[in-house]
């Protein structure tokens, strides 16, 4: 892709600070809060107790960081083109967004790029 550089910016705000840039595809991966203890739990036993709080805390911090550079709700669904349960695991969900992405690809410029995930 000549002349066409790729940026991948994950994380607090990403939606909100590349929205006015053509060609930016934002995805918001979401998932139950039984889901999120269950994998808090899995990846840090030694605070399983506390997995319910510390992920409130990190969605708070998440809104609250959204709300105060951007003024916009990071949760809000026009802010993204596509928003996916992480339940399907991350192959399904890797392949989900590289497939939308060859669409919207295919549909502005009648060429189909391969997009990269690093």
């Amino acid at each position: 892709m000549r002349g066409e550089r790729e940026l991948h910016h994950v994380g607090r705000g990403a939606a909100c600070a590349l929205s006015s840039l053509p060609g930016v595809f934002n995805v918001f991966v979401y998932a139950s809060m039984s889901r999120k203890i269950r994998w808090f739990e899995e990846h840090f036993p030694e605070h399983a107790g506390d997995a319910r709080a510390e992920l409130e805390a990190t969605d708070s911090r998440r809104e609250a960081y959204v709300s105060r550079y951007y003024d916009r709700d990071w949760a809000d669904r026009r802010l993204y083109h596509m928003m996916i349960n992480s339940c399907m695991g991350c192959t399904a969900m890797i392949e989900a967004v590289l497939g939308r992405c060859r669409n919207v690809s295919r549909q502005r410029t009648g060429r189909c790029h391969r997009p990269v995930i690093r």
